[in-house]
């Protein structure tokens, strides 16, 4: 079908064979003509990036989530765009997508969903088997290695898709479904999102988020693991706020601390002129200070000291009492507060999420539609829209390309080039 410059053309183009791209090659194949959709793919096979997911397991979704869970970085309410979302494809009718392609999902802690077989490998082949089997004969066209550099829209509105071999590819209805920039090892490079800049789109400024973040960590506490909330604070000119928290398991590295509850909240590290910021570690949050440094005094007069190494791991333990001088009022605030200067966050490489992406305040979230080009849609993790780990994210991403497929299909059936 792409035998030449201008000979054919597609009903819809998906770039992007990831989790949105796919879930839009199967949801779009349900209202049009199959044989007329394709589907280019940078890498040389589809869903390279699912299978690292929840390491290996595929944690695909979790049934918890709504819009509560997820945030924007532009100046805008992720509330409306998420409830809109889910309110079209909740997890439960997510779930029975998977179950309608063969994948049954069980449940662990959190709401997260994986595949009986907890192995990413059955749901890369369940989501290809789905989106690219021949039905009647006919199947939607998979081009892999195919590098999308430019977008046009040409005579008639038909967009115009190039790679950087030269090839061309034309298309009614686009989808771009490319992704950001987090996993870069597994081809996620932004292109996607200058392909969208390209085309009138505003994009808020990408960063690695889901990341473990930079500090000065105490040499002695490299490898310690210690239950803690996390607190992300912002200084700009003399204020200082809080501005994300988030409770788990802190792991100390050599020059950086992880953790889920560190990685949830390392998306808001935006660097600006004039802001700085500091991540905070409360080891005991259930209790106030004033409570910890009495309870603190009272195990002294029992035991004839702390014993700080009976309530928290002893690495930390020893760490904290050495900088508490004996004191217990100063003691209880290390332990409430411990207190790291934030010099930046792990790169693309470590990112299981980019935060920032197409703005979402330009499409019609109703439909993935863009506000700006007639025809464009949009689906997945280049939209400016990010959720905590747990199968959160791909929940995002599966549900935005299930709508950008059904609606772009659904858009062809009352036009001249539909042929039924």
């Amino acid at each position: 079908m792409m035998s030449g410059r201008g000979k054919e053309i597609y009903y819809i183009a998906i770039a992007g064979a990831g989790a949105s791209g796919l879930a839009a090659c199967i949801e779009a194949r349900k209202h049009t003509d199959c044989a007329r959709i394709v589907v280019l793919e940078k890498n040389d096979k589809p869903a390279k990036k699912l299978y690292a997911t929840g390491n290996g397991r595929c944690n695909l979704l979790n049934k918890d989530a709504t819009f509560l869970d997820y945030s924007c970085a532009g100046n805008y309410s992720a509330r409306e765009y998420a409830e809109s979302v889910f309110e079209r494809r909740s997890p439960e009718r997510l779930r029975s997508m998977f179950e309608d392609i063969g994948i049954e999902l069980v449940e662990e802690e959190g709401g997260r969903l994986y595949p009986a077989s907890f192995q990413a490998s059955s749901v890369v082949k369940a989501l290809n088997q789905a989106a690219f089997s021949e039905i009647n004969g006919k199947s939607p066209v998979l081009i892999n290695n195919f590098e999308l550099v430019s977008v046009r829209v040409i005579m008639g509105g038909i967009f115009e898709l190039e790679s950087a071999d030269g090839r061309v590819v034309h298309a009614c209805r686009l989808i771009l479904a490319g992704g950001g920039k987090a996993g870069i090892q597994y081809g996620s490079d932004g292109r996607c999102l200058k392909i969208a800049e390209s085309l009138g789109h505003s994009v808020i400024k990408p960063i690695p988020a889901l990341v473990g973040i930079n500090c000065d960590v105490d040499e002695s506490l490299a490898g310690t693991r210690a239950r803690a909330l996390a607190r992300l604070y912002r200084r700009r000119d003399a204020a200082e706020l809080p501005i994300a928290q988030s409770p788990g398991e802190v792991q100390f590295q050599k020059g950086y601390i992880s953790g889920i509850c560190v990685m949830d909240i390392s998306g808001k590290c935006r660097f600006e002129e004039g802001s700085s910021y500091s991540l905070s570690l409360d080891f005991m949050p259930d209790l106030h200070e004033a409570e910890l440094e009495l309870k603190l005094e009272d195990r002294f007069k029992k035991f004839g000291s702390f014993f700080l190494d009976a309530l928290l791991p002893a690495k930390l333990a020893t760490m904290l009492e050495s900088r508490s001088d004996g004191d217990a009022e100063k003691l209880a605030r290390l332990i409430k507060d411990l207190r790291y200067e934030v010099k930046g966050t792990l790169g693309w490489p470590d990112a299981q999420l980019t935060s920032g992406g197409v703005a979402l305040n330009e499409i019609k979230i109703a439909t993935m539609e863009s506000l700006k080009v007639k025809d464009l849609y949009f689906a997945g993790e280049m939209l400016d829209m990010d959720g905590p780990c747990g199968g959160y994210n791909l929940s995002w991403a599966f549900a935005t390309g299930s709508i950008a497929g059904e609606c772009a299909a659904m858009s062809l059936r009352s036009t001249r080039e539909y042929k039924g």
